[in-house]
Formats: structure tokens, C-alpha cells, sequence
């Protein structure tokens, strides 16, 4: 695709529909990796998730994420809230779930225990990868960097309650519609 259409695809994708006129694009170097991400993720968007922008705010995404297949989790769309800083990608973005998780990995307010959010996040991270693994993190809780002790104590010593409850929030919590919007 020419630059100059692909531009105009971009502007597409990231204007509301409901803002009268065209918005401008801020043409610095964090700026184009934010959009570039965005466009990616629309054009190519891994398994199960979907995102939109905020308010025509390029920094701020929110993000659906389905529960994968045969966990708890399964038949979930989780809402994550994602803010990317000014000097992103250089720094991490900040994840949170929107929408109330039963995890070792997630805390009450919805902060994500992943190391891909920390100390291991590289600028040449793609967007796409770390929606990847928090499906995975989903699918495969890891107790080593758990956020709740109680949580993790039933995940290590009784699987089957600690997945009959992440079952029961996800049915209390995760459902399409507004009915299931967390507070």
C-alpha cells in the first residue's frame, strides 16, 4: 500500500466516527509506533482479541480479550484497559483488566503480574505479542508471580475449587453486554 494511503487508512482506523473533520496525526517517533501498532493489530489482530481506541486518544486502548478454550476462563470477554507513555516503546505500556478476574496473576484493582510488563519489556516488542501472552497467562496461571497469596494457595492445593471460582467470576464477570460490566 502507497504511504500516502496507508496513512489514510491509519487516520481511519484511529478518528471516531463521531468527531466532525479530520483530526491531525502528531508525526513524532512514539507517536507512529502507537499508530503503527494499532494498525497492525487491525489489520492482523492475534486470536481471540480485539481493540478500539479511547476517546481519539491514540494513547489509550481498551482491548477484549477472550477467555481461551478449555480453561475457566472459556466463553469470557475480558476487558483490558491500555496506556501507552510518552516515550512508548522505550517504556512498557500499562495493562490492567477492566473487567474482574479470578487469577493468582491479577490483582483486585486489575494490575497484570507479567514480566513482559516490567523489567523484561524490550522496545522491539510488538503489541500483538503481549496480548498473546496474557491469553496465555489465562490458560496457564504461574504461581511463581502471583499478586494474591490466597488465590495461589487454592491454585497450588486445590485445583478444582480454585477453577470452580475463576468459572463463577467469569460467568458473574465476563459476559457480552452491559450486564456485565464490573463496577
Amino acid at each position: 500500500m502507497p504511504p500516502r494511503e496507508k496513512l489514510r487508512e491509519m487516520e481511519r482506523l484511529i478518528v471516531p466516527r463521531h468527531v466532525p473533520g479530520p483530526q491531525p496525526i502528531m508525526a513524532d517517533f512514539y507517536t507512529r509506533r502507537v499508530i503503527g501498532d494499532l494498525f497492525r493489530m487491525r489489520r492482523n489482530p492475534p486470536e481471540g482479541c480485539h481493540t478500539e481506541v479511547v476517546d481519539g486518544d491514540i494513547r489509550h486502548w481498551l482491548a477484549t480479550v477472550l477467555g481461551p478454550s478449555d480453561t475457566p476462563y472459556d466463553g469470557g470477554q475480558f476487558r483490558l484497559d491500555i496506556r501507552f507513555p510518552g516515550r512508548y516503546p522505550l517504556r512498557a505500556p500499562l495493562v490492567k483488566f477492566v473487567t474482574k478476574v479470578y487469577h493468582c496473576n491479577v490483582s483486585q484493582a486489575g494490575d497484570i503480574s507479567l514480566d513482559i510488563l516490567g523489567e523484561q519489556w524490550a522496545p522491539s516488542q510488538q503489541i500483538w505479542h503481549l496480548f498473546v501472552t496474557i491469553r496465555s497467562l489465562l490458560a496457564q496461571p504461574n504461581p511463581d508471580k502471583s499478586v494474591d497469596s490466597a488465590i495461589t494457595d487454592l491454585y497450588v492445593n486445590d485445583r478444582p475449587e480454585y477453577e470452580r471460582k475463576a468459572r463463577e467470576w467469569t460467568a458473574l464477570y465476563a459476559q457480552p453486554g452491559p450486564e456485565a460490566s464490573p463496577s
